[in-house]
């Protein structure tokens, strides 16, 4: 069992994760840009796994036991 996180390493953690996807957004237009389709194909790959991850731990948790 994990121990409980405080509200600072959660809005810290909560940031990491909106930077990730902001990042691998802007890398997949970057590299889409270039040319190079291969690596534009696993930024937005890594962007979709960051969103999902962002929507999973913004949806409302049930009461622990």
């Amino acid at each position: 069992m994990s121990a409980p996180r405080s509200k600072t390493v959660e809005k810290m953690m909560g940031a990491v994760r909106w930077i990730g996807f902001a990042a691998c957004s802007l890398a997949a237009v970057g590299y889409a840009a270039i040319g190079n389709y291969n690596m534009t194909g696993a930024m937005l790959a890594l962007a979709v796994l960051s969103w999902l991850n962002i929507r999973r731990k913004r949806s409302p948790r049930p009461p622990e036991r």
